[in-house]
């Protein structure tokens, strides 16, 4: 995972207003979600190969 391409994603983003800001809210929940899944998905092949 390029977590330098990451932070590069996450700064670009503007605050400008409350629509910018509750739109940046969402992606970074939706993000989130995305994260928690491939953590599970590791998990359980760290498992496999233990």
């Amino acid at each position: 995972m390029d977590l330098g391409l990451i932070r590069n994603v996450i700064g670009a983003a503007p605050l400008t207003d409350l629509v910018a800001c509750r739109g940046e809210l969402a992606a970074i929940q939706h993000v989130r979600s995305l994260l928690d899944a491939r953590e599970m998905r590791v998990a359980v092949r760290l498992d496999e190969l233990a």
